[in-house]
């Protein structure tokens, strides 16, 4: 088994080098934040020395995140890899690490970036109530709209699972939304809720404005979710649906 590095965090730790070293004439850094379930991006910019040095703190705090779980026999000798030895020892040393970082660094750009991977933490640790505030948190604290957004779908997605129906209302918002960037996961997420519960008429509905909306309905490599889309509504026949 090859444990290869994650890219992000290689360009990240080069990333914080070059502003150490170069830091009067940098004026901003950026952040990606990429979902377990989905996808997370945002562009979070730094210019001073409270920044400089949560932007480093979340290096580290994210290899703990990206970490893999293994035995000692089944470690290599890799020193850019966090291994952990089960998933309860990862997510809970992940949630603190995330947790200290927000305590040191919660009035600087990163801080909500801090509390949503905490969050993160908690979810994969069964404290979805818990984890539920701390997003709910962190999305009024984030200044990027796109980021926001992502969260949004993924609280709504939260508390579908919890049969709360203010998680279908607000998912339902999200794909009414159609400048916002979360709109193809809002509507595809929405098909899907309805699949699942055989309601074909609801899910071919959201999932054909989807195909409409990114031209995969002619195409079907525009989005993500087009062939999947496209082979689950061919299994029936339009009179069915």
């Amino acid at each position: 088994m090859n444990v290869s590095r994650n890219p992000f965090l290689t360009w990240l730790d080069r990333s914080v080098n070059e502003c150490l070293k170069y830091k009067k004439q940098i004026a901003f850094g950026l952040v990606a934040a990429l979902l377990a379930s989905g996808l997370v991006v945002g562009y979070l910019f730094f210019k001073n020395n409270a920044n400089t040095s949560a932007y480093k703190d979340f290096i580290t705090a994210l290899k703990h995140y990206d970490g893999v779980v293994m035995t000692s026999q089944e470690r290599f000798n890799d020193p850019s890899v966090k291994y952990f030895t089960t998933e309860h020892d990862k997510w809970t040393q992940t949630e603190n690490i995330f947790n200290q970082g927000y305590q040191k660094h919660s009035r600087t750009n990163l801080g909500c970036m801090f509390l949503a991977f905490r969050a993160e933490s908690l979810l994969n640790l069964g404290k979805i109530d818990e984890a539920t505030t701390l997003f709910n948190e962190a999305i009024n604290k984030m200044p990027n709209n796109d980021i926001k957004d992502y969260y949004k779908v993924k609280v709504a997605l939260i508390k579908m699972d919890k049969n709360d129906t203010q998680g279908i209302e607000e998912l339902q918002k999200m794909a009414d939304t159609e400048n916002s960037i979360a709109n193809d996961l809002a509507l595809y997420k929405l098909g899907a809720h309805y699949w699942n519960q055989k309601k074909f008429k609801e899910a071919k509905e959201y999932w054909q404005r989807l195909l409409v909306k990114t031209g995969g309905s002619q195409t079907g490599h525009s989005s993500p979710f087009a062939q999947e889309i496209k082979e689950k509504l061919n299994l029936f026949s339009t009179e069915n649906l």
